[in-house]
């Protein structure tokens, strides 16, 4: 466990947040994630390299975009995306909204990373288990790991 508070209902104070290289190393990590790699696999088999580059560079552009002003605000406020979103007009309701969307989203990236992990534990086990059984162990134990 980490040895900083969680400030999930109120302003991060200076003295607790991250420098810019420890946020700059996390997004490094975000970007050479195993979902980064199958990006790349597909867009290899899909397309020519320039096409895939491009449709790259438009995807990271319109994702950058988007996190770039809620990234700056919330870092010069110290604020969380809930904060950030109840403070800027959506209210209680429409930061509840906001974050049952990200959730949302959350629960769907842990289907795509628990099939991932099902069809190479299905391969490694030459279709042992079979995918429904390999998603099912995947499944929880994706979900019982911290």
């Amino acid at each position: 466990m980490s040895d900083h508070a969680s400030y999930s209902l109120y302003r991060v104070p200076l003295s607790a947040r991250l420098s810019l290289l420890n946020v700059t190393l996390i997004r490094i990590g975000q970007m050479t994630s195993l979902s980064q790699f199958m990006l790349g696999a597909m867009l290899g088999h899909a397309m020519t390299f320039e096409q895939a580059m491009i449709a790259t560079l438009c995807g990271t552009l319109i994702l950058e975009l988007l996190s770039l002003g809620l990234g700056i605000a919330g870092a010069k406020e110290g604020l969380s995306i809930s904060l950030l979103s109840r403070w800027c007009g959506f209210g209680r309701l429409g930061s509840s909204l906001v974050g049952i969307i990200i959730a949302v989203s959350l629960l769907g990236w842990f289907g795509i990373q628990n099939s991932i992990l099902a069809n190479s534990l299905n391969y490694s086990t030459n279709n042992w288990f079979g995918f429904s059984w390999a998603a099912i162990i995947s499944g929880l134990t994706l979900g019982c790991v911290p």
